[in-house]
């Protein structure tokens, strides 16, 4: 698995960097509704199986950060570029991070489910 030594500084907002452990929450909270982007890890399957619709757990640690990835932050020759932020797409996508990219002429905005992942690889393979 790839160290995250050059995992991007910048967080949206104010909050931390983001824990590199999938298990970053602390004590379950609540449920509510589903919202886009959320990760399939904090679905609750239990009601969802019961018919009861998609609702995600919330944890009192707080919801993961977004994250914006630059192409500023990233150095060396085009390819290398595109290597790192393809690195930091899949990492963040593994560890259901919300995800932005910012790249020159291009914009996503953070989130994190399949079709969101997969536009920002398309983007990446073709820029």
């Amino acid at each position: 698995m790839a160290k995250w030594q050059d995992f991007p500084p910048r967080v949206t907002g104010n909050r931390p960097r983001p824990a590199l452990t999938k298990n970053s929450h602390d004590d379950y909270s609540d449920l509510r509704k589903f919202r886009k982007g959320d990760p399939p890890q904090h679905i609750d399957w239990k009601t969802y199986a019961r018919g009861k619709g998609l609702y995600c757990k919330t944890f009192l640690g707080g919801e993961m950060p977004e994250m914006m990835f630059h192409w500023d932050d990233t150095h060396g020759d085009k390819e290398h570029r595109i290597s790192l932020l393809t690195r930091w797409v899949i990492e963040a996508a593994a560890q259901g991070i919300s995800f932005g990219l910012d790249l020159p002429g291009e914009k996503v905005s953070p989130a994190n489910d399949e079709k969101h992942i997969s536009v920002c690889l398309k983007i990446l393979a073709l820029f």
